[in-house]
């Protein structure tokens, strides 16, 4: 007679306790979410004022944190020319976006309250990257 595989229900207990352990988790990644905001937020301020200069590096945090707000193309690569503070700043902003208090508004607040928020917004008309990607799409590229 041929037997197929045998089936093992959890009982309530191991259901519970799995349970548990899920719940543990999430809680511990919500928790190390907030505290990514923590440091964030005045990362975040520090970023904003990097706009009000004009030189090589808050063109590239532009295009950066453009690309965050907005979802436009932007390469990590421009990171390598970032003085070592604004690299930690715009990393710290990276690993809390998302949290509901660091997200879009959180950001345009931040522009907006150094005076760049015009400026800011200019980085849409930059369309060469976004060219570079829309012909990788038609090629069939990722």
């Amino acid at each position: 007679m041929n037997q197929g595989p045998v089936i093992r229900f959890p009982t309530r207990e191991e259901e519970k306790a799995r349970l548990q352990d899920v719940l543990k988790k999430l809680k511990a990644n919500a928790d190390e979410h907030y505290g990514a905001v923590v440091l964030a937020l005045p990362a975040l301020s520090r970023l904003a004022e990097v706009l009000t200069v004009r030189s090589g590096q808050p063109y590239k945090l532009r295009s950066l944190l453009y690309s965050m707000w907005n979802g436009k193309p932007a390469s990590l690569g421009e990171i390598v020319c970032f003085d070592w503070q604004i690299k930690k700043d715009l990393c710290a902003v990276m690993l809390a976006f998302g949290h509901n208090e660091l997200f879009y508004t959180e950001i345009e607040n931040a522009v907006r309250s150094v005076g760049q928020w015009d400026w800011f917004l200019e980085e849409w008309e930059n369309i060469e990257l976004m060219e570079v990607c829309v012909n990788k799409v038609k090629r069939g590229e990722q």
